[in-house]
């Protein structure tokens, strides 16, 4: 993947200078810094990696077209798009149960070889969600419903629920739906990963 490299004393400079070469906006790369020492007297200078998104994106796809090649699945359609900044790759595919699995295994299976990819390459802060044929974004929305008529028996009942282990994810799904439900706290305990979203009714 093509990443541009930038060396000066300020930060601020060199990344000024690469989105005018690269003719992007900030919100169009991720950069990552380091400092390091240069010339006979180890000057102390600032090195910025600039990868392009587009360029992220692409190779995320590229990855997922080769490995669902090498499964002789055939690729229908692939929807993306960008919410909160976070880039959603959703794919229609021949044989879409294959590619989810039994409770959405492979498709995990699949998301993490891509975490690790952009780990390998440092760029863990580039968030993305792969889906297929919209199998998360149904079951996200079964998990907001589940979550708003806990709260609701939580808040009758007053004794507090331990939800089933999720991944951070589906945690995250459950703490921003009930973020603003009045009076409900949610946390999360355990460790992966059998980590889950406690609903308590809040104290007074």
């Amino acid at each position: 993947m093509e990443k541009s490299i930038y060396i000066g004393k300020n930060k601020e400079d060199l990344l000024n200078l690469a989105l005018y070469e690269l003719n992007v906006n900030k919100e169009d790369i991720i950069f990552i810094e380091k400092e390091i020492k240069t010339g006979l007297f180890k000057t102390k200078k600032i090195e910025l990696s600039i990868f392009k998104k587009k360029d992220i994106e692409q190779e995320l796809i590229n990855i997922i077209k080769n490995i669902l090649k090498d499964m002789s699945i055939e690729i229908l359609n692939i929807d993306t798009y960008y919410k909160n900044n976070t880039f959603y790759i959703n794919l229609k595919t021949d044989n879409d149960s294959l590619i989810i699995g039994r409770n959405s295994k492979n498709l995990k299976a699949l998301t993490v070889i891509l975490i690790k990819y952009l780990k390998v390459n440092l760029l863990s802060e580039f968030k993305f969600v792969l889906d297929v044929s919209n199998y998360k974004k149904h079951k996200e929305k079964r998990l907001m419903l589940l979550a708003k008529n806990i709260a609701k028996e939580v808040l009758k009942t007053g004794v507090e629920v331990n939800l089933d282990p999720m991944n951070s994810y589906e945690r995250r799904i459950v703490h921003n739906t009930l973020s603003n439900f009045k009076n409900i706290v949610t946390e999360s305990s355990g460790e992966e990963p059998n980590r889950y979203v406690v609903i308590k009714k809040r104290e007074s």
